[in-house]
């Protein structure tokens, strides 16, 4: 083979080369795999630092807006994502997008509401600490005089404020854009709860205690315990108006009833435990033998069911 030869054959090979990394590059699929772009904006304006999260069952990829409201998530698989754009001070937002390649997609927020307010008791003191929830799930904590400011979407609000010790409070305001005038919530004075606990030993009653618990339309609330005295008496005081689940027990006896109590009144519901029965009986295994160190338990659907036996010999 001639040099000349030689030589055309070396740039046709480096042609073929050529030909077949470009074709490869041409196919090969973007560095970092799908991307979703875009800009949050509200009222026109670009907000800065605001979440957005691209999340599917298999992963979530997050990242926050820059100063003017742009934002990238890029290595993103393709198929669908639900992009989620959260703010304190805005509405959230969740779009499903369908990702092959880069897509961009801007959004316009919309601002919460603020309802500002005050929690007062039943002689008209502010009370700190009161929770305040809004019926679309915020919810805000009462400052040392009472006061609160609690962000929601704009729209008539039914608003609960809860305290232990009180019975509910609740209020309706129409909120629109921006801030709202004050409302006042003001709580009730709760009810009590007393009643002497039957049926238990003088050590069972130095144990025994007594809760109430309550599913009504405001939440779920409970009591913490009370013991009772030397006699069984017990005393739950400043439940709120509704149904409540009266339970009681000392070691494994316990029983449970229902009650309903009305706000400022005293309701006396006496809890008598039923009388302890003797269960005896013989375990033995398939061949009939007796099986020793057996633990033997017992469940039942009344008032006093739960038992568990000691591990017995026989």
């Amino acid at each position: 083979m001639t040099p000349t030869h030689t030589k055309h054959l070396a740039l046709a090979l480096l042609a073929a080369l050529s030909v077949s990394s470009a074709a490869g590059a041409a196919e090969a699929p973007p560095r970092d795999g799908g991307v979703i772009k875009g800009t949050v904006r509200a009222a026109g304006q670009p907000l800065a630092g605001v979440k957005v999260s691209a999340d599917r069952s298999r992963g979530s990829q997050f990242t926050h807006t820059r100063g003017d409201g742009s934002f990238r998530i890029a290595g993103l698989a393709p198929g669908r994502w639900t992009l989620n754009v959260e703010h304190l001070r805005y509405e959230s937002s969740s779009r499903l997008i369908e990702v092959a390649g880069e897509v961009t997609h801007d959004l316009d927020l919309t601002p919460l509401c603020e309802i500002h307010g005050r929690v007062l008791a039943p002689d008209g003191t502010g009370v700190p600490g009161a929770a305040v929830c809004g019926d679309r799930g915020n919810e805000a904590a009462t400052n040392a005089d009472g006061s609160f400011v609690l962000l929601e979407k704009c729209g008539i609000h039914r608003l609960i404020a809860l305290k232990e010790g009180y019975g509910h409070g609740e209020a309706r305001i129409k909120g629109s854009r921006g801030l709202v005038r004050s409302s006042t919530i003001r709580l009730t004075r709760g009810a009590t709860l007393t009643g002497t606990l039957h049926g238990l030993s003088g050590d069972e009653l130095r144990d025994a205690k007594v809760r109430a618990y309550s599913e009504g339309g405001y939440g779920s609330a409970s009591t913490a315990p009370s013991t009772g005295d030397s006699a069984g008496r017990y005393r739950l005081t400043g439940l709120d108006t509704s149904s409540w689940k009266v339970i009681a027990w000392s070691g494994t006896r316990i029983i449970r009833e229902w009650t309903y109590l009305k706000d400022g009144r005293q309701t006396v519901q006496n809890l008598a435990f039923p009388p302890v029965a003797e269960i005896t009986g013989r375990v033995t295994g398939p061949d009939g033998m007796p099986v020793a160190d057996a633990a033997v338990a017992f469940a039942g659907d009344g008032p006093g069911d739960a038992r568990l036996s000691s591990t017995v010999d026989f």
